[in-house]
This record gives structure tokens, sequence and C-alpha cells, in this order.
């Protein structure tokens, strides 16, 4: 059975803008398959953008759910 994990490695943030701090701009993810003995990763970043107006989540209370859906809607 192909089993699939994501891991976010590291989040690089602008120390502030447009009046937030610590705004994400790049993710870097880990996307780990299993099938048995058999396994593979993929690694990769993407970029991020703060819209002002829009909902902001403070760096500390970001979730790994939450980054690991910005990844997947980047990736499309």
């Amino acid at each position: 059975m192909l089993t699939y994990a994501w891991v976010i490695e590291q989040l690089d943030c602008y120390p502030e803008q447009d009046g937030e701090t610590d705004v994400v701009f790049t993710v870097h993810w880990r996307l780990n398959a299993q099938d048995g003995e058999y396994g593979a990763t993929a690694y990769g970043t993407v970029g991020v953008s703060y819209v002002p107006g829009q909902p902001f989540t403070p760096y500390d209370d970001l979730t790994e759910a939450q980054v690991v859906g910005w990844v997947q809607a980047a990736l499309g």
C-alpha cells in the first residue's frame, strides 16, 4: 500500500512586511512515499505571498497542515 508523508523542513520569513511580523515567503518541503520495502523522497521549495488585507496567521500559530496546504495549492 502506497503511503505519503509531508514534512515541512524550513520556513523563510521576512522580519516585517505590510505591518505583519515574520511573514513566510518560502516553504522548504519534503514528500516521502513508501510502498512496502520501497521508498522515495521528493524535496523542493515553493514561494508564498502575503496579500495585505487577507487573513494572516502569526508565525507561531501556523500549523503543519496549514503550510502543507499552501505547498499543495502551489504545486497544483
